[in-house]
């Protein structure tokens, strides 16, 4: 079953004196495009984080949000940068000499300093974060795809409904296609044979290249696309993939369709179905852009 691009989930995992929380949201993208809220000591985990998401998501633009509380000792060494310290106090007394300024720095001035300061962890402390983390991923990702099918399938039976409106105006179509050539051929042929009366013209002739004129004019090929067009469309509804992309090149061949039979054809009746399945074509493309 299809999948709507719009979704949410949530994910939520304890570990031991730890917790994650993982928010993700999505609306309509053309392509898949992330944006990361966490804190900077996960952000090491970003990579890792895309990956596990892009093997669930193949488009849409994906807000993710993530919370993490640490009451443990995990993931808190902190480091100083002894080298740059240095050189930020070697700045620091030479600019009190050099203008004859007070060397007043204290100990919070020096936590202020960018990149003085660093948490570190080890590969077994990172290891750890990321395989609790990844749980609380795995499950808010579980709950965002829930809901997208959700979502999904209520887009497919709208859209099936359309499709079965779509199939019953292009049916009326072909009924009518079948009268209005036939009428045509008849029509065309009486003229003729009032001004053939009248005139030394090859009658024979002429009948055959409104025969060619008027199988020119006929839409069974065009009718029959259409209805191909149909069948693709509800298979790949049925489908678990990503199908956004399919299903609006389908919509686009079945649009084309449509408008080559209106411009064949003179018969207002047919012109108003035409006119009918354009509208249901377009609104289907339109709910088309909110599938994955």
């Amino acid at each position: 079953m299809i999948k709507s691009m719009t979704g949410y989930g949530k994910g939520e995992f304890v570990g031991n004196n730890r917790k994650y929380i993982v928010e993700i949201k999505s609306v309509n993208h053309k392509y898949l495009d992330f944006n990361f809220k966490m804190p900077k000591a996960l952000s090491i985990f970003e990579d890792n984080i895309r990956k596990i998401l892009s093997k669930n998501i193949t488009r849409g633009k994906i807000d993710v949000n993530i919370r993490f509380e640490n009451f443990s000792d995990i993931g808190k060494n902190i480091k100083i940068d002894d080298e740059l310290l240095n050189q930020y106090l070697s700045e620091f007394d030479r600019i009190s000499k050099k203008y004859n300024i007070k060397n007043d720095i204290t100990l919070s001035n020096i936590i202020e300093l960018d990149n003085i300061l660093k948490l570190e962890q080890d590969e077994e402390e990172n290891d750890v974060i990321l395989n609790e983390l990844t749980k609380a991923i795995d499950l808010a990702i579980e709950n965002y795809i829930e809901m997208k099918k959700v979502e999904g399938k209520k887009i497919a039976e709208n859209m099936e409904e359309k499709l079965i409106t779509l199939e019953e105006n292009i049916n009326k179509i072909e009924k009518l296609s079948e009268k209005v050539v036939d009428e045509y051929k008849e029509r065309i042929e009486t003229r003729l044979k009032e001004y053939i009366s009248e005139h030394d013209i090859d009658y024979t002739r002429i009948l055959t290249e409104i025969v060619i004129f008027a199988d020119k004019m006929t839409i069974d090929e065009e009718i029959i696309r259409f209805k191909s067009h149909i069948n693709q469309f509800r298979k790949e509804l049925n489908s678990d993939n990503s199908v956004g992309k399919k299903l609006d090149f389908i919509i686009q061949e079945m649009n084309r369709e449509t408008n080559t039979i209106g411009s064949k054809t003179n018969c207002l009746e047919i012109t108003n179905l035409v006119i009918l399945n354009k509208a249901i074509n377009e609104n289907i493309r339109e709910q088309i852009q909110n599938i994955e």
